[in-house]
């Protein structure tokens, strides 16, 4: 049921001098919408390109993906659905960042379900959001040839209000890494009315680091297993930030689950990367899928971004 429009023609202005930024026009086109681009590239250690679109819909969108994003994730520390690979991990991107309009911090690791997956963040004037790859380590993969430790991260930056509305995540089912099987973007409440021009302007910044100051503490890593136990997963995520290295108190982990029954919860300091790991178990109780929510606290106040994770069978 998708659509997906085609860039008919582009327009490259000479750079002024070497290194400038580079600025492209481009026509959009496909049978329900037209559009003007104008991209600005702004070379460095992080690419940086402005985005400036007008799209004209030739009939109304009630369904649009605004700043979409792709990349593949097959399997990894957070889900190993697929066997059969000698490499721990193998991925472009281990999860969705982001930075809602209330200037919470969101972190979802990737899967690779057994069926396809929709997941709807809702949200007002979001701030940004991203495919991030945050594990660094060669031996998180060990492929001398793919060195998926250094595919860069991007970021949307949006400009400006873009209003009500929610980030959708889509997850598709794989069995080989060829295949681009997440999808995220930014969809509008309001349909995008035919024969009127909608304007939206953004930032994508792309490299190996993101472009956000350092929040309180974040998710370095999530892992997940089943256990001897039938219908029991064993849940173990980790956390860094300033917040947690300078704090003499360990903190509270504050969990949630929309079904199952959550247990053994523990917190540990974790030397190794300055900051705590989280452990705790989950009874699925056959659920068919369970919501996890997942936040670190030191008394009423919030020390880490918000983890979130969706357990299918």
């Amino acid at each position: 049921g998708e659509e997906f429009p085609i860039f008919r023609a582009f327009f490259i202005e000479k750079p002024r001098y070497a290194g400038a930024d580079v600025v492209l026009h481009a026509v959009l086109d496909s049978p329900s919408v037209a559009g003007a681009y104008r991209f600005i590239v702004r070379p460095g250690a992080m690419t940086v390109c402005e985005v400036m679109a007008t799209l004209h819909p030739r009939q109304t969108l009630a369904h649009i993906g605004l700043a979409p994003l792709t990349s593949m994730f097959l399997r990894g520390s957070a889900q190993r659905r697929v066997n059969g690979d000698v490499r721990p991990g193998v991925h472009n991107s281990d999860g969705l960042a982001i930075l809602n309009g209330r200037g919470e911090r969101l972190w979802r690791p990737l899967s690779n379900p057994r069926t396809l997956q929709t997941s709807a963040f809702l949200d007002k004037s979001p701030r940004g959001f991203g495919l991030m790859q945050r594990d660094r380590a060669f031996s998180a993969y060990e492929d001398i040839n793919a060195r998926f430790e250094k595919r860069p991260s991007v970021w949307v930056e949006p400009i400006g209000n873009w209003g009500d509305g929610f980030v959708e995540l889509i997850e598709i089912p794989s069995e080989e890494e060829i295949h681009d099987n997440i999808v995220a973007y930014w969809n509008p409440a309001q349909p995008l009315e035919a024969g009127k021009p909608h304007s939206y302007s953004y930032h994508l910044h792309w490299g190996l680091e993101s472009p956000l100051t350092r929040g309180p503490s974040e998710v370095v890593k999530t892992a997940v297993s089943t256990t001897r136990k039938e219908n029991f997963l064993q849940f173990v995520v980790d956390f860094a930030g300033a917040a947690l290295t300078d704090s003499l108190e360990i903190p509270v982990a504050d969990i949630s689950a929309s079904a199952g029954t959550l247990a053994q919860a523990v917190v540990q300091r974790h030397p190794h990367i300055g900051g705590v790991r989280v452990n705790f178990e989950l009874d699925t109780a056959g659920a068919e899928m369970v919501e996890l929510r997942l936040g670190l606290k030191l008394g009423d106040m919030p020390v880490s971004e918000t983890w979130l994770y969706r357990w299918t069978p």
